[in-house]
């Protein structure tokens, strides 16, 4: 659900330009460069905070400080950096350790380089990386530094060369450290796209002959870009034309496949992966916003189109762990700043009526909109306004509680107690107020395990719902018809009820009729996981090992039985002759469409029992540590007559 609250500032005669960070947790940081450098915090569902109106004070008051940037790391651990003047623009670094103070600030770049435009991002080790622009003869080029949290940095390297102007780098990064930079060159008509990338434990690379990185096409603007917990990368962007173009980068790879086009667009996209490796993308399309998604290393399907009240000139889109979806977009209209969003749940066919629209009495001040989002899917975007107090203003979109799936069987017979269960839902920004159950007959119930007996047979819609405490800030008592006081996530199954079979009356010695297995309510969690380091493909119980290491099987059986599991690879396919192929090489023609590649790797079997099972599954394959990357586990429950169910998963590197 979306709300809207102030976030404050300071009398600056500058626009504030705030840069935006939060963790998979929902804790957040936000600089900006208010009459100094300046940092606010927010726990997960709470305010931003900070020692005096703006937030605390990291450098200088009144110093001439632009281009603040920050990141946050899964501890909490905070960087701040910035761009300060003082006898030439030096790049400087503030950090604070999670539950500590920031320490004084340090310069990262020597007092004899002119440097500007400062990107940050850490690793899941705590190594920062900072990427900025240089003043190199007559040309500004990109560089690039590290550092482990509140050490030294190590001296800049030079990722694009001279002879051109680079302009606006930003820096990716996965928990392992593998990295994105990317800047855009600038020419006549359009900005060139160029990337470096560095594998965990590597180098970038140095530019080419040319001076150049990896060139990936040529567009309007800078590309939206983002990375996965296994290191897959996905780049999408406005090309000359007003076509949406994206580019994969592969999880073992160094380098992005070729383009794909997507479809027209007034305005720039925007992109977001889950720790799943579920793929959205957003960008404005006349009066409306264009949302299309994919699967893990697979192909975008067709866009679904969000209506809005203005013409939507950029968004923001953010996809939770489990797949639900939330898109923010701005506008504006004659005296007025205009901020919307709308939602769909995680099994959602469509998006919910968009809500928390709001209407200022200002612009926003251009380019100034930051956009943060966690593992959830929970949003936050913060802009700048002008005037005597230079206020920023935040939206806030609450994901709610967490569901992860429904144990139940899909076919039972009327009379029959069933038993309904799902885990405790997560809720990162608000504790949990209620899980609740709706059986599609006019009964209820609630709670995590509940049970029920259909009396009569049909096809029923199970709908299970969680809420939260809503948590949108300040502005909620002044609007309360904006914002309803609970946050709700559902999910929905359907049951079918038979018809109870007529007692047995055959003859003493006359076989009964064949009961049919039937496997239903697979299921794996987390989705994302890392191997055990030994032991077999499942295991009874979970080792008592820190983290996600491994996960949890469930599913269920009608009658006792055998259950053979296979373990595809997902990958990424050039589709050629009616057949999904190996990607081509980079020099192939782009024009050729892509497919998901299934690749079977092996198997394992389990005997289950009537009801539901469950077992730990390790990561591992005939002895040997799944490859980082994205898998399904297909189940085959030998005699089953249902189509062969299956979940996707992901084994994340160490």
């Amino acid at each position: 659900m979306f709300g809207t609250y102030g976030v404050g500032g300071v009398p600056d005669t500058q626009e504030p330009h705030p840069a935006l960070a939060m963790n998979a947790s929902g804790e957040a940081a936000l600089a900006s460069a208010s009459n100094g450098a300046r940092v606010m915090l927010r726990p997960a569902g709470g305010s931003f905070e900070g020692p005096e109106r703006g937030g605390a004070l990291l450098s200088g008051l009144g110093i001439n400080v632009k281009s603040s940037t920050v990141a946050i790391d899964a501890r909490g651990d905070v960087i701040v950096v910035w761009a300060q003047y003082t006898a030439s623009h030096r790049i400087y670094e503030a950090t604070k350790p999670a539950g500590g103070s920031f320490e004084v600030a340090q310069p990262i770049t020597p007092g004899n380089e002119e440097a500007t435009s400062p990107s940050v991002a850490i690793d899941g080790n705590g190594e920062a990386t900072v990427a900025w622009l240089s003043k190199r003869g007559s040309s500004e080029v990109v560089e690039e530094a590290s550092a482990p949290l509140g050490g030294a940095f190590s001296a800049g390297v030079a990722l694009s060369g001279e002879g051109a102007n680079a302009i606006d780098p930003r820096v990716l990064v996965d928990p392992a450290g593998k990295a994105i930079v990317s800047w855009g060159r600038p020419g006549i008509h359009a900005t060139r796209l160029e990337v470096a990338i560095r594998n965990p434990g590597g180098k970038f690379p140095v530019p080419d002959v040319n001076g150049d990185g990896e060139i990936l096409g040529e567009a309007t603007a800078i590309p939206s870009l983002a990375i996965d917990p296994v290191g897959e990368g996905l780049a999408v962007w406005q090309d000359p034309s007003g076509e949406i173009i994206s580019a994969r980068m592969p999880v073992e790879a160094d380098s992005f496949n070729p383009t794909i086009h997507l479809a027209g667009s007034t305005g720039p996209p925007s992109v977001a992966l889950n720790e799943s490796g579920e793929a959205v993308v957003a960008w404005p399309s006349g009066k409306a916003v264009q949302v299309a998604t994919a699967r893990p290393a697979g192909i975008f399907g067709a866009p679904v189109e969000i209506p809005a009240e203005f013409m939507p000139l950029a968004d923001q889109v953010s996809i939770g762990a489990s797949g639900n979806i939330a898109v923010e977009w701005e506008t504006t209209a004659p005296g007025q700043e205009i901020h919307q969003g709308a939602s769909r749940p995680a099994e959602g066919a469509n998006f919910e009526e968009s809500l928390g629209l709001f209407v200022g009495e200002t612009a926003a001040v251009e380019g100034t909109v930051a956009t943060a989002t966690d593992a959830a899917g929970d949003l936050i975007a913060v802009w700048g306004r002008p005037g005597f107090f230079d206020d920023m203003t935040s939206m806030l979109y609450d994901a709610g509680p967490q569901l992860g799936y429904i144990s139940m069987p899909e076919h039972i017979t009327a009379g029959q107690p069933l038993e309904f269960s799902t885990p405790t839902p997560p809720s990162l920004w608000m504790p949990l107020n209620t899980v609740s159950w709706n059986f599609g007959d006019g009964t209820s119930a609630t709670g995590t395990t509940v049970a029920h007996t259909y009396g009569t047979p049909g096809t029923y819609q199970v709908t299970l719902t969680a809420t939260d405490k809503q948590g949108t800030g300040m502005f909620v008592p002044n609007y309360p018809e904006l914002f309803p006081e609970y946050v709700r996530s559902r999910m929905y199954r359907t049951v079918v009820v038979d018809t109870a079979p007529a007692p047995s009356h055959a003859p003493p010695g006359e076989t009964k009729a064949h009961v049919v297995q039937a496997l239903s309510g697979l299921s794996i969690q987390p989705n994302s996981f890392t191997a055990e380091p030994i032991g077999a493909s499942a295991t009874g119980a979970r080792h008592s090992v820190k983290g996600h290491v491994g996960a949890t099987v469930r599913f269920m059986l009608t009658i006792p039985g055998l259950v053979t599991f296979d373990v595809e690879r997902v990958s990424a396919g050039t589709a050629q002759h009616g057949k999904c192929i190996s990607p081509l090489s980079r020099s192939a023609p782009t024009q050729r469409r892509r497919c998901t590649l299934l690749r079977t790797l092996g198997h394992f079997s389990r005997d289950g029992m009537a009801g539901n099972n469950s077992f730990h599954f390790t990561g591992r394959l005939d002895g040997v540590k799944l490859k980082p990357g994205s898998y399904l586990l297909v189940a085959d429950g030998h005699g089953s007559t249902q189509r062969t169910p299956h979940v996707s998963f992901r084994v994340l590197a160490k």
